[in-house]
């Protein structure tokens, strides 16, 4: 409920004003004045002219996932870096999977025109769930008590890597049902890739393998982070 002032009048004015204030509306009496002129009470000073729109409505619940993963993952940072327990490639990872929240943000914005559906949502959804599951294994609920975190990574080390390749696949089905992107499109290499990468993280524990993959992951999400964030619209030039 909202106080609306009273409105400046002339004197003629005035007393049409009270008038109207005084006449009976849907039923209830008329109002009493409390001086010159008595100050109604309104519920929607917008009169209800704004409203929210389907994509709005979809983006709370998309987003709402997406922030508990950052502050899982947020909540491990401090732990990862401790000299006594860091492990670089589960730093860097760490770090990848955060990016992978910013990048997924930013790109739902470009979804905005699209005409939702149950199943489009779900496909949609299903990106931040998977996310949140990797940052949820990265991450365990309490880092503190993490000894190594070189034991840790190698521990969840599949269905980390596995839930990491269920998602960029997950990413190209997004950009296939929403926006309509070819299968084989160039925008979908990187994302074919990274898929892979992950796939390659599950089949061997070898540190080798992992400092590697660690590292071309790495560029790759750097790369993805500064072409994507650095123009206004990124799928405007594939679609």
């Amino acid at each position: 409920m909202v106080w609306v002032p009273p409105p400046y009048h002339t004197e003629g004015e005035g007393a049409a004003a009270l008038s109207s204030l005084n006449q009976p509306v849907l039923g209830h009496p008329p109002r009493q004045s409390r001086g010159r002129y008595s100050t109604p009470l309104i519920a929607d000073p917008l009169d209800g002219k704004v409203g929210v729109t389907l994509f709005e409505y979809l983006a709370a619940g998309f987003v709402l996932i997406l922030s508990f993963a950052v502050m899982r993952g947020m909540s491990g940072v401090p732990y990862a870096l401790r000299p006594a327990a860091r492990h670089w490639v589960h730093f860097a990872y760490v770090s990848i999977t955060l990016a992978n929240c910013l990048i997924t943000f930013w790109m739902f914005w470009f979804t905005r025109d699209v005409e939702w559906t149950f199943f489009r949502f779900l496909v949609a959804l299903l990106v931040p769930v998977l996310l949140y599951v990797q940052v949820s294994l990265i991450v365990p609920q309490d880092p503190s008590t993490v000894s190594s975190w070189e034991t840790h990574f190698l521990g969840v080390r599949i269905p980390y890597f596995a839930t990491g390749a269920a998602t960029f696949m997950m990413i190209a089905v997004s950009h296939q049902t929403l926006l309509g992107v070819p299968a084989l499109h160039p925008i979908e290499w990187p994302v074919y890739t990274t898929a892979a990468i992950y796939a390659l993280g599950v089949t061997s524990p070898a540190a080798r393998l992992h400092s590697a993959l660690a590292l071309a992951n790495s560029c790759i999400t750097a790369v993805g982070v500064v072409a994507i964030l650095s123009q206004k619209d990124p799928l405007s030039s594939f679609i």
